[in-house]
């Protein structure tokens, strides 16, 4: 005798007689009970974790389904988040209309008096009405809609790894996350310079950024054509793309515009910004300065004042490299400048500033009101996505 009891339910239908083996029927209700409570998150909250969640405490035990077609292997036991898993020996199971098989670990002792029959079949009618809504909803979407799905905080996770398997991205694989501002030609040309879609490379648009999705290295002399940037993430497994794409925004707030379409890229140009290896201070000064405070910020302002006056591009440019380097001499090599024009515009942005540049703690100073001011303004906007 198997050690998994089986039955099959139609959707809708209990499997009461099969299940029970003659006990007695279910009360009108205990059947209330158990209907309404799959309805109501199916209301709060149609995701098939959450579903296997309820069923779990209201069986006071663990619930899982295994679907073959649909590619599903979800449990869940009462108090823990669910995850991947196929039922245990002593399992009842029922096979719905659609072939998924759901399944109960009976527990008479904390199951509330609740039978086990009218749980488990509304379970398997509940997981139904999930999985078909989610087959629609990958369906219906774009690429560019799918790789914002798999790059979004709190997914559903059968909802990321149906999206993944539509683009063709393996679960158990690693990828980056680019996210870059810029016009779609000059994502179209990243994407290239990465392998194209055949390379397994996929692209998605949120508000302001575009997302790309790679399974491979970056080229180590990457071309960002001119005036895009972009920040990218470390590897992260497929499951972990959401927290990938965070990792690559916040690369993407430090990013400068690019000067000229072929790399590498020196760290002071800051045109592909690895957010890995920005460590966590950087990443405290994104999620906590706001635009006011900055503006607040003296040295902030001096460098506005210099940013709006008719060279203050180039200005500023030459203050990045003093603050990334260890004296003018060497800036002035980095800028294709002699050093006294160097010196010069340091010297003015000193007495603005009203201390020296040209020792270790100055430079940092420098540099902190720089990195301020370029989070400043990307948060206003003044960095667009246009294209």
């Amino acid at each position: 005798m198997s050690d998994v009891a089986t039955s099959t339910a139609n959707d809708g239908g209990a499997a009461a007689g099969a299940l029970e083996g003659g006990a007695v029927p279910p009360t009108a209700d205990q059947v209330l009970t158990v209907v309404h409570a799959f309805d109501r998150v199916l209301h709060e909250s149609p995701r098939l974790d959450a579903v296997l969640v309820r069923g779990a405490r209201i069986a006071g035990g663990p619930v899982g389904i295994r679907s073959a077609s649909r590619r599903v292997r979800r449990w869940c036991e009462p108090g823990r988040p669910p995850e991947d898993g196929d039922p245990p020996a002593g399992a009842t199971v029922v096979t719905t209309a659609s072939g998924d098989e759901v399944w109960m670990l009976d527990r008479p002792e904390a199951s509330a008096g609740l039978p086990v029959a009218v749980v488990l079949d509304r379970l398997a009618v509940t997981c139904s009405i999930v999985l078909d809504d989610l087959a629609r909803r990958v369906d219906d979407q774009d690429e560019a809609a799918l790789v914002a799905a798999i790059l979004t905080d709190g997914q559903d996770a059968t909802f990321r790894a149906a999206a993944l398997r539509a683009l063709r991205l393996p679960a158990a694989s690693s990828f980056r996350v680019l996210a870059m501002l810029g016009p779609a030609a000059a994502v179209d040309e990243v994407v290239r310079q990465l392998g194209g879609s055949s390379a397994g490379v996929r692209v998605g648009r949120e508000a302001r950024a575009w997302l790309v999705v790679t399974p491979g290295e970056l080229p180590p002399d990457l071309g960002v054509p001119i005036g895009a940037r972009l920040g990218f993430s470390a590897p992260f497994p497929a499951s972990a793309l959401a927290a990938a794409a965070r990792q690559a925004r916040l690369g993407m707030r430090y990013s400068l515009p690019s000067p000229r379409p072929r790399g590498p890229y020196t760290a002071d140009e800051a045109v592909a910004v690895d957010a890995a290896a920005m460590g966590g201070g950087f990443q405290l000064l994104a999620e906590q300065l706001t635009a006011d405070a900055i503006n607040r910020v003296p040295e902030v302002q001096v460098l506005d004042r210099l940013a709006a006056e008719t060279e203050g591009r180039a200005m500023l440019r030459t203050l990045e490299v003093v603050a990334a380097t260890e004296s003018f001499r060497r800036a002035a090599a980095h800028l294709h400048l002699h050093h006294n024009s160097v010196g010069h515009r340091t010297a003015r942005a000193e007495r603005l500033l009203g201390f020296s540049v040209n020792t270790p703690y100055g430079r940092f100073r420098l540099m902190l009101a720089l990195v301020m001011q370029r989070l400043r303004d990307f948060s206003e906007g003044e960095a667009d996505s246009s294209g």
